[in-house]
């Protein structure tokens, strides 16, 4: 169950632009 859906989605959204940064970095 998922105490907080705001952190769980700002905790997927900042591992997304993490990846978006290491694809544009290349």
């Amino acid at each position: 169950m998922i105490d907080n859906p705001e952190e769980q989605l700002q905790r997927v959204v900042n591992r997304l632009r993490k990846v978006v940064e290491d694809y544009s970095a290349q």
